[in-house]
């Protein structure tokens, strides 16, 4: 795996402190699936640990040996990278260790240049990848990896409905067969990461395995998990279109269908 998207992860726990992996993916403008693998990786190398939150919740944090990781300078930082290639190293030069975006949305590609959005006119670091306009690029990289993700236009692109409005009763499954291209088109820079709302309803199951919930509740929920960070509104039809998908994965079960309700699939259904 990408060394700069390692770091990308690392530094960006390093800035949350502790936080869900959907909160990680978020902040590091990555999809949700490569964010967790990205911490996975961390774990086993004994620089960040999973850990439970008072209300249940599945949480992330470093160890001290990941704290020294993000503390340590740049040169450090190019030295470990230098096993992935000159690219590689490049990019590590350029990139403060606390800059959890600094690296992020540079796909690797044999040593082509970066890609121009990565950074602005002004030589910013794309930090505001998770609510601006880095967010699309960056979902491209992830998606052309693979890792089992749908097509951003399933999820992320119908989240761009508004259900304002709309009761559980009206969550009608036609609302999951939104216009792949037409959504693409109008989601632009505001739309979310791409498997970060299924992350989201999945951290509220895996919480309380033993209730259901509807999606209004979910909506609920989300927007206050996501109070103050600048993030959109849950709309209820994003919501079950993920609690669908997370259906069809057979990590949750959908216990009635009007109003649309779901719960954590009783074999288990963790990440």
């Amino acid at each position: 795996m990408p060394a700069h998207t390692m770091f990308t992860v690392l530094a960006a726990l390093s800035e949350l402190g502790e936080a869900t992996a959907t909160a990680v993916a978020e902040h590091a403008g990555l999809g949700y699936s490569t964010a967790t693998a990205k911490l996975r990786a961390w774990e086993k190398t004994g620089q960040a640990e999973r850990f439970r939150s008072d209300d249940n919740r599945a949480m992330w944090r470093l160890t001290d040996v990941g704290r020294t990781t993000t503390a340590a300078p740049p040169s450090t930082r190019g030295a470990a990278d230098t096993s992935t290639g000159g690219a590689a190293v490049a990019t590590s030069d350029t990139a403060t260790p606390t800059d959890p975006l600094g690296t992020a949305g540079v796909p690797e590609r044999g040593g082509e240049p970066p890609v121009p959005v990565a950074r602005d006119a002004d030589g910013a670091s794309p930090a505001l990848a998770s609510t601006g306009g880095a967010s699309a690029p960056l979902d491209t990289v992830t998606s052309s990896r693979g890792g089992g993700e749908q097509s951003p236009s399933g999820e992320a692109g119908h989240d761009r409905q508004q259900s304002d409005g709309t009761s559980d009763d009206g969550e009608a499954p036609g609302e999951s067969n939104p216009d792949p291209q037409g959504q693409e088109a109008a989601t632009g820079n505001s739309r979310r990461v791409k498997g970060s709302l299924r992350g989201a309803v999945l951290d509220i199951f895996e919480a309380h395995p033993d209730r259901e919930y509807k999606t209004s509740e979910l909506c609920k929920l989300i927007d206050a998990a996501n109070a103050g960070s600048g993030a959109r509104k849950a709309s209820q039809g994003a919501v079950y279109n993920a609690a669908i998908k997370l259906v069809a994965a057979g990590t949750a079960v959908q216990t009635v269908e009007r109003p649309a309700t779901f719960q954590l699939a009783p074999s288990g259904g963790g990440q």
